[in-house]
C-alpha cells in the first residue's frame, strides 16, 4: 500500500503546487519588503552561497502582510532582482508607496526598469512644459497618472497610443 503523505508531497506535486503559486494574480501592494538571505547550496559538486530572494508585501485594501515571491539566484545583481520584481508587477502589484530593503546595489538598479516608480514627480514636471494650455494641465496629470498605475505593461501598451493621439492636435509637443 501506497503511502497517502508521500504521494501527496511529490516533487512533481510540490512542483506543480510552487508554480501555481509563483504565477498567481496579486493585489495591488501599499508597501514591499525586499531582501536576501544566504544559504550553502551544491552546484555541479561544489558548495556555493546561493541567494533565495524574499518579498513581502502589504495589502493596499486590508494592510495584510503576504509573502508575495521567493526565487533563488546566485547573486543579488541587478538582473536577478529584476526579474522577480518584473514578475511581480506582471501580476498585478501595481507600483507600491513605499519599499523596504537594504539598498543593495543589484536592487537599487533594478527598482527603476522593474517598477518604474522612481521618477514620476520629475516626469510629470517635464511633461507639463508642453502642455500648451494651464487648464489642460490637470487633464494631462491624470492621463499620465493612469499609465504609472497600471496593472500591467500589456496596459500601459494600450493605453499609450490613446494618449498620444488624444493630444496630437492639442499638445503636439506633449505627443511626439
Amino acid at each position: 500500500m501506497k503511502n497517502p503523505i508521500s504521494h501527496r508531497y511529490s516533487k512533481v506535486n510540490l512542483d506543480t503546487s510552487f508554480k501555481q503559486w509563483r504565477e498567481r494574480p496579486l493585489p495591488q501592494i501599499a508597501h514591499l519588503v525586499v531582501d536576501a538571505t544566504y544559504i550553502k547550496v551544491r552546484i555541479e559538486g561544489s558548495v556555493r552561497d546561493c541567494a533565495v530572494l524574499k518579498v513581502i508585501g502589504v495589502h493596499r485594501e486590508d494592510g495584510k502582510r503576504m509573502i508575495l515571491g521567493v526565487s533563488a539566484a546566485l547573486s543579488e545583481a541587478e538582473p536577478h532582482w529584476r526579474s522577480s520584481l518584473m514578475s511581480l508587477k506582471e501580476r498585478g502589484i501595481g507600483i507600491p508607496d513605499s519599499l523596504t530593503s537594504d539598498a543593495h546595489e543589484g536592487l537599487k538598479a533594478a527598482l527603476m526598469p522593474a517598477l518604474g516608480n522612481r521618477c514620476q514627480c520629475h516626469l510629470q514636471q517635464n511633461a507639463q512644459a508642453y502642455v500648451p494650455k494651464i487648464q489642460m494641465r490637470e487633464s494631462v496629470t491624470a492621463d499620465i497618472r493612469t499609465l504609472f498605475n497600471a496593472d500591467s505593461i500589456a496596459l500601459v501598451e494600450e493605453r499609450l497610443p490613446v494618449l498620444i493621439q488624444k493630444y496630437a492636435k492639442s499638445a503636439p509637443r506633449l505627443s511626439h
